[in-house]
């Protein structure tokens, strides 16, 4: 259901990104920037021979992979869904995010790889940690099927809007590690 991404994923991860929904949840009013995107990748996905393809296609300079964030492929039947992240903190703890492709969102891969990158967590003894929008009913949904339950704690995040801008509450949400 989840695997490491690969340099040749990141067109797949580039749509998803760029999908009105993506956008809406994640607080972006405009597509992310290509080249920028691609950065970003390139920081955290392994390459094949320890080199990184740049936005044509060519050889850049190697960028090495810092540790601190994981990105996966979500897949079904060795087809792209969706992308998910595990961002650690060194302090038992886990940061999961996920992405589904809209039209792939509500056949259930998005709890199947949640419940997946949980299990590998907790095979490394670290609890899962989310922080979602309090108006984003389908993560919750997605994050309380797969074994998360919602805390009390929250932070808050400014999100730009055509006319204003918005205040939102992002609550956490934790699966606790059981030895």
């Amino acid at each position: 259901m989840i695997r490491k991404a690969e340099s040749k994923d990141f067109d797949f991860f580039y749509s998803v990104k760029s999908e009105e929904d993506n956008l809406y949840w994640c607080g972006y009013q405009d597509k992310p920037v290509r080249g920028n995107l691609l950065a970003f990748w390139n920081k955290y996905v392994p390459h094949d021979k320890e080199r990184a393809f740049d936005d044509e296609g060519g050889m850049s300079e190697v960028r090495p992979h810092d540790g601190s964030r994981e990105i996966y492929i979500v897949q079904e039947e060795n087809h792209p869904v969706g992308y998910l992240y595990i961002d650690y903190s060194g302090n038992g703890e886990a940061e999961l995010s996920i992405g589904i492709s809209a039209v792939q969102s509500g056949k259930g891969y998005g709890t199947r790889a949640v419940r997946e990158a949980v299990a590998l967590l907790r095979e490394a003894k670290l609890s899962a940690i989310a922080y979602i929008r309090e108006d984003n009913d389908r993560s919750q949904a997605l994050f309380g099927g797969a074994g998360l339950a919602r805390t009390d704690e929250y932070r808050e995040m400014m999100l730009p809007c055509k006319e204003s801008q918005k205040l939102v509450k992002l609550y956490r949400w934790k699966s606790e590690y059981r030895p």
